[in-house]
């Protein structure tokens, strides 16, 4: 509120390449005392403030965050100031009347000016009521059995925190969730139930506990021409930098069991659900390669790499078959786990991953790596290695068990 009375709040600016600057400083008048400014930008569910690192042109400036991304900007050698601006004298585009007094003025300063009136009565006052006081007033005549309803709304449950705040600074206000959180009871009854319906197919158990774990907007859409609806959570990653700009985005995410949104940096796809598969997809490769050949006992990454393998593992990514036979044991089984090993558990339970395959064990096959497949070029690499490094015989002996193999008819000798 501070920096919207001052004139620094935010402003939707449309700039070319030429006058993109002199957009900025006519947009914050502010600028032109401040020695300087620079340009920055937020991570996604955070408020980590980094300096801009493309060239601070318009074209690239889109390209590196985003069409609709949020810029900051700051001062560099000199504080801006923070108080209220005033309108110009001649700024009468936005006028209104003074009830009392019949002045005609400004309607930015008509509020002070209510306070100053010599002909508005005593007995009148310039604050508005209190809309959620009387809101919490009017819900006392309700029936006490509406407080034990089974399906709580929003507009029932959500605190109002400023005025809570502004009535009383001690009362703390009182936060009801919507979703059943995260928790033993939630896998138990999904375990309960496919105990009782005998459904013992991996793949049939991952898709109810998705359907009970997963909210928001769906996640796979059909229609592009319907109304696209449902929360989700926005990241907006890198493909130069995907494993960097992906851990802070999802680190940062509250609420995994909300769909995941993903856009890559300098695309404007909307993701209907093949971005978010994409996603996944190049981030399991990356950690494959980085992480788990071989495992890098000291990293702190693996909680967030866990939760990476719930997310996809419920919203339709690849299954992410990464560890060993071993490292699988491990991971389900021993009492005493490695530490990274533990928060690799730490980032499967964020969704209750990690008691679901305990409860239901035939879920560790989605984790288990299959075996390689005999293909071609395996069978042209191993045929190459044995004329190079084998003596005639064996090697016509080996060309022989290669034709049967393959079911290549042998010549006729002539």
């Amino acid at each position: 509120m501070v920096l919207l009375r001052c004139g620094l709040g935010s402003h939707r600016v449309t700039a070319h390449k030429r006058n993109f600057l002199i957009v900025l400083r006519k947009n914050f008048l502010n600028l032109k005392t401040s020695g300087g400014f620079e340009l920055l930008r937020c991570a996604q569910n955070c408020r980590n403030l980094k300096v801009l690192e493309c060239n601070w042109k318009p074209e690239s400036i889109r390209q590196y965050i985003g069409q609709l991304a949020k810029i900051y900007l700051r001062s560099i050698q000199n504080d801006l100031e923070t108080s209220p601006s005033t309108p110009e004298p001649n700024d009468d585009t936005y006028s209104g009347m003074c009830e009392f007094c019949d002045n005609k003025m400004n309607v930015r300063m008509l509020r002070d000016h209510l306070k100053i009136c010599s002909a508005r009565p005593n007995s009148e006052s310039d604050e508005l009521p209190d809309l959620a006081q009387s809101l919490r007033h009017s819900s006392t005549t309700e029936p006490s059995t509406s407080a034990t309803s089974q399906s709580p709304t929003l507009a029932s449950i959500t605190p109002d925190l400023q005025s809570t705040s502004n009535d009383n600074m001690t009362e703390q206000p009182q936060v009801v969730e919507v979703l059943e959180p995260i928790s033993p009871a939630l896998c138990q009854k999904c375990v309960s139930h496919c105990t009782e319906t005998e459904m013992k197919d991996p793949v049939d158990i991952l898709r109810f506990f998705q359907s009970k774990m997963v909210y928001g907007r769906d996640l796979d859409i059909q229609d592009e021409s319907s109304i696209i609806e449902g929360e989700t959570n926005f990241i907006l990653v890198d493909r130069s930098d995907i494993l960097q700009s992906a851990f802070e985005d999802i680190e940062a995410i509250t609420d995994l069991r909300l769909t995941l949104e993903v856009q890559f940096l300098g695309e404007i796809a909307v993701d209907l659900g093949d971005p978010r598969k994409e996603f996944f997809a190049l981030i399991l490769r990356e950690i494959k390669e980085k992480y788990f050949s071989p495992l890098r006992e000291w990293s702190p990454d693996y909680t967030v790499i866990g939760k990476i393998f719930s997310l996809s593992f419920l919203q339709n990514g690849p299954l992410p078959k990464l560890l060993s036979v071993e490292q699988l044991k491990e991971l389900f089984e021993s009492s005493t786990p490695r530490p990274v090993i533990q928060n690799l558990r730490n980032g499967l339970n964020a969704l209750g991953l990690l008691q679901l395959v305990k409860e239901l064990p035939s879920l560790v096959h989605l984790f288990t790596p299959g075996s390689r497949p005999f293909n071609l070029k395996m069978i042209t690499t191993l045929f190459i290695h044995c004329l190079c490094t084998r003596r005639f015989k064996q090697t016509n002996q080996a060309i022989e068990n290669l034709q049967e193999i393959c079911k290549i008819p042998k010549r006729s000798s002539r």
